[in-house]
């Protein structure tokens, strides 16, 4: 599994800032290093259905050469739009911190909407 690869790699510098750890950090900086492998792994990769490499060159995490990559941090900055201004201007709502994340449309595919599927068409398996 390579989550387990790469925190073998930062194994005492789990605490420092993500950009300290890792190479071209452009989004979720200042986050701690574990804490992004967490996100990675249990969110976006649950929520997507999809391995590291759906979005990374595995052991070449830096690279920019998937263009899934910066789909995914597009979808960061839409979904920030939608948490940090949007949804706090519909009136009515009956929770005090509504929130949209990558689950909400995704559920596990890859591809959100109906049909979507995952990375071949099913859902990632779990592990």
């Amino acid at each position: 599994m390579h989550v387990n690869e790469v925190l073998a790699k930062i194994a005492g510098k789990e605490q420092l800032p993500a950009e300290q750890v890792f190479k071209n950090i452009k989004s979720m900086k200042g986050v701690p290093a574990g804490r992004l492998v967490a996100i990675m792994n249990r969110g976006y990769s649950n929520s997507l259905g999809v391995s590291c490499s759906h979005c990374h060159v595995v052991g070449e995490y830096d690279s920019e050469s998937k263009a899934t990559k910066q789909v995914a941090r597009d979808m960061m900055a839409m979904t920030a739009t939608i948490n940090d201004g949007l949804l706090r201007k519909i009136p009515n709502l009956r929770s005090q911190n509504p929130t949209v994340n990558c689950g909400t449309c995704h559920n596990g595919r890859a591809r959100p909407g109906a049909g979507g599927g995952g990375a071949q068409g099913q859902p990632r398996p779990p592990g």
